[in-house]
């Protein structure tokens, strides 16, 4: 298991994972065989581009207090597996993912907990590509507002386009979901779902009624719900469970 941890260090090298930053001040990473990767970023404040040539899982979470810029690049019929999670407030991201060969596929899980803005591109720019985008965000007491943005390039087939959005509110705070997918070919599949949810209030009493006070309530539910968007992720529990103060 490899562990790259970001906070504006000037160059990486882990085996044959590359990262490295640039005179442009931006972050390059090559995903160059099939492995996992833990990725650490801490308010880095430039743009970061991740190239994937071969199958690949990727764990990438951090606290953003300011923009956040990824640009992932799929090649060679890859396949990315991405677990994302982000704890901060006021966290703004934005995401460009670029399906770039025949067959690419990516399966893309955000978790978000705390205020955000988060815009997601996705381009299918070749045929029998496929994405699956699941977004699932607690808020307590702040905002959250998510574009997903799909776009099918004219002429392309046979793609096959996912989302499903998921927001669950403790409060009355503004939670805005704007599923966007751009088809131009019959041949298309194309799903979208968004879900914004209270948390049910007997689950509260209930576990109230087994001993917990209702903060402790709340936090073991949304536990639950953030962990339930995680894939894959046994060996690395603890570290999340760290990082998020769990």
């Amino acid at each position: 298991m490899n562990i790259i941890n970001i906070d504006n260090n000037k160059s990486i090298n882990i085996n044959d994972n590359v990262c490295i930053k640039d005179r442009n001040n931006k972050y390059k990473i090559d995903l160059l065989k099939q492995d996992k990767l833990i990725l650490i970023i801490n308010n880095i404040d430039s743009e970061m581009v991740i190239n994937v040539y071969d199958n690949f899982n990727l764990l990438l979470y951090g606290n953003i207090d300011n923009k956040l810029n990824i640009k992932i690049n799929i090649y060679n019929g890859s396949k990315l597996k991405l677990n994302k999670i982000t704890k901060n407030n006021n966290s703004q991201e934005n995401i460009e993912i670029n399906l770039d060969s025949n067959n690419s596929t990516i399966k893309f899980n955000c978790t978000y907990i705390g205020s955000l803005k988060s815009n997601v591109l996705v381009n299918h720019k070749f045929d029998n590509t496929t994405s699956n985008i699941v977004n699932h965000a607690a808020t307590n007491n702040s905002d959250i507002i998510i574009n997903i943005n799909e776009t099918v390039e004219n002429g392309i087939k046979n793609c096959k386009l996912k989302q499903y959005t998921k927001i669950l509110k403790i409060d009355n705070s503004k939670v805005l979901i704007r599923p966007i997918l751009n088809t131009r070919d019959y041949r298309v599949e194309a799903f979208h779902s968004s879900i914004v949810t209270n948390i049910n209030k007997d689950d509260i009493l209930y576990l109230m009624s087994r001993g917990l006070n209702e903060s402790e309530s709340i936090k073991l539910i949304m536990d639950g719900f953030i962990f339930s968007n995680i894939e894959d992720a046994e060996d690395e529990i603890s570290k999340i469970k760290e990082f998020l103060d769990i």
